[in-house]
């Protein structure tokens, strides 16, 4: 119905005044009431509907992605509102299970009809997937409220992601690897379906993917750290796990999908590496001029190869021990002992002098096995420095052994020494006997 205007008012209240009788006219009141009575017609400024702008609505990562919703005109009043991603043939005012993702505002957070707020969305979540379906940024009122006011619906659109060729691998370093270093190892296009994976050094021959013994080192890479379908790892180049030997034998570094889709080939990779040939730390040897049939005072040159030198930093005693008195910290043990400073050690070799000596304090290398011995000096906890010579002394003569002596006939035929006028045969007779008593003696002491 079109409203009327106060002057098309006075027209028609004119034209009627003008038909009536002047009596009439005059006692007739106006059937429109006072003019004065009528108010505006206007019916003032609307209240706003109300609006959502969001900061990114296309290509949002499929992976995850946060952005910024923003609203106005919102009424603020009761409860506030819901605001959350809803795939569109799944929206629901009442059931909260249908939004993929939610924050409720509340009347407070709402200040002159506007609010703002983060929202974190993905394109697959709880049942639902953006990637194949539309979905939006929706608002209600909150807690199942019945006024439909409140409602805006924002579409949004996600990023298709990337399908990668197949998995992939690179490694820092492939070849010349030594054994424990550590290697950088890079792969692309795995992941698929969100599975994890496994990457692993393995003898070739001996690679299983369903027995994790044959593994010389292993890591896991959880789905959550494939982004786009590649990961970064370290991975330590163990040359030699039990008797599988990357040193002989051909090595790779493999991937296969982890424990959760154990059965998926889809993962696996194989990417040779070899090792360079192993440094061989040599042996400490010693040698010696003589060591069999050493008679005492006999002067021993011993030499050494394969020693430390000055990278021990202590330098190495050798010497003369019986074997079961034998001790790295009892100095008094051994029985003669000789001092090789780390200067002296050239190459690993050194060459030094002891003079062969059986007899010591309760130590006796004519009755019991002895040997020349080498250990880091000054009580070192080193043993790799320690080695064995053994030696031997030729036996001393038989404490009953017959003394050879000159024969001699009657004593009138002994003759005198021009000099001295002594008889010369009781001499040696008597220096026969000291003799004899002497290694009589010795062989006591043995």
């Amino acid at each position: 119905m079109r409203a009327l205007t106060k002057s098309a008012v006075l027209a028609v209240a004119a034209t009627v005044a003008c038909t009536l009788p002047m009596g009439v006219a005059a006692a007739q009141t106006s059937p429109f009431g006072s003019l004065g009575s009528l108010g505006s017609s206007d019916p003032g400024p609307e209240t706003p509907a109300p609006q959502v702008t969001v900061s990114k609505s296309a290509d949002i990562s499929a992976a995850g992605e946060t952005i910024t919703v923003t609203g106005s005109g919102f009424s603020g009043a009761g409860d506030g509102i819901y605001v959350g991603l809803v795939q569109d043939d799944k929206f629901s005012v009442t059931d909260a299970a249908a939004w993929m993702t939610t924050k409720w505002l509340r009347s407070t957070d709402i200040v002159g009809g506007s609010w703002s707020a983060a929202i974190d969305v993905e394109a697959v979540k709880a049942g639902s997937d953006c990637l194949v379906n539309a979905c939006s940024i929706y608002t209600i009122a909150a807690h199942g409220s019945s006024d439909r006011s409140q409602d805006t619906r924002t579409p949004i659109t996600f990023a298709q992601p990337i399908v990668p060729a197949g998995p992939a691998v690179t490694v820092s370093k492939s070849t010349g690897l030594t054994n424990d270093e550590e290697i950088t190892v890079t792969g692309t296009g795995f992941g698929r379906g969100g599975q994890g994976i496994y990457v692993a050094l393995a003898q070739v021959d001996r690679y299983s993917n369903t027995d994790s013994a044959v593994f010389h080192s292993t890591k896991w890479i959880k789905a959550a750290q494939i982004v786009d379908g590649g990961f970064t790892t370290t991975l330590k180049a163990t040359a030699i796990k039990g008797d599988a030997n990357c040193y002989e034998n051909a090595c790779a570094i493999f991937t296969l999908a982890d424990h959760n889709t154990l059965t998926d080939r889809s993962q696996d990779t194989q990417t040779p590496v070899t090792f360079a040939p192993p440094v061989v730390v040599p042996t400490p040897t010693v040698t010696a001029n003589k060591t069999t049939n050493l008679v005492a005072g006999d002067t021993i040159t011993v030499s050494g190869t394969g020693f430390q030198g000055a990278a021990a930093g202590t330098g190495l005693y050798y010497g003369i021990v019986q074997d079961d008195q034998f001790s790295t910290t009892n100095s008094a043990a051994w029985i003669t002992t000789a001092f090789v400073t780390p200067a002296q050690i050239v190459d690993g070799s050194w060459t030094g002098s002891i003079s062969a000596t059986a007899l010591k304090g309760n130590s006796n290398c004519y009755v019991n096995a002895c040997s020349i011995r080498t250990v880091m000096a000054h009580g070192s906890t080193d043993r790799t420095q320690d080695t064995r010579t053994p030696i031997t002394f030729a036996p001393l003569p038989p404490a009953n052994a017959v003394v050879d002596a000159p024969e001699i006939g009657n004593a009138a035929s002994v003759h005198s020494s021009s000099d001295s006028g002594l008889p010369i045969a009781p001499l040696a007779i008597g220096g026969a006997i000291a003799a004899g008593l002497a290694v009589t003696a010795l062989r006591r002491r043995v």
